[in-house]
């Protein structure tokens, strides 16, 4: 790999296109980022199977190398739950989205906006994409 190509890949993330702020924003809210010793970590995302197709998009995307494996278990809500996880490795990756804010490790409880210029509309779409929903909760008291 050239220079050129590596420092292409470095920087690959624009958050004003709107494709790139939703991933960035996605990832942020569903995204799991691990480091291990010797510069090797992965950043992963499960989904239910049934939205394979969204980690699919972020593969096309995304100029790394990864994969997206299936995986059935049980859990304590649902028997046979079959999930999709996508894997990137690659330390550029990895890199570029701790510089945008994306913690190694547990994720934080907040999720605060990008520091350099992003699309707004997208970059929410993404939260509300890894959230699942929007909504409230009624509280009803008993009189």
């Amino acid at each position: 790999m050239t220079d050129r190509t590596d420092a292409r890949r470095r920087t690959f993330l624009d958050l004003e296109r709107p494709d790139h702020a939703h991933l960035s924003a996605f990832l942020r809210a569903d995204g799991h980022l691990t480091e291990q010793s010797r510069n090797r970590g992965r950043l992963t995302v499960g989904l239910p199977a049934r939205a394979a197709p969204i980690l699919e998009e972020f593969q096309r995307l995304c100029p790394y190398n990864g994969s997206i494996r299936h995986r059935t278990r049980d859990t304590h809500s649902k028997a046979e739950y079959t999930s999709a996880v996508w894997t990137v490795c690659a330390r550029g990756f990895r890199e570029e989205l701790q510089a945008l804010g994306l913690p190694a490790g547990r994720q934080s409880e907040t999720v605060v906006p990008p520091t350099v210029p992003f699309s707004e509309r997208d970059y929410a779409r993404g939260l509300v994409d890894a959230d699942g929903s929007v909504g409230r909760t009624r509280r009803t008291s008993r009189s």
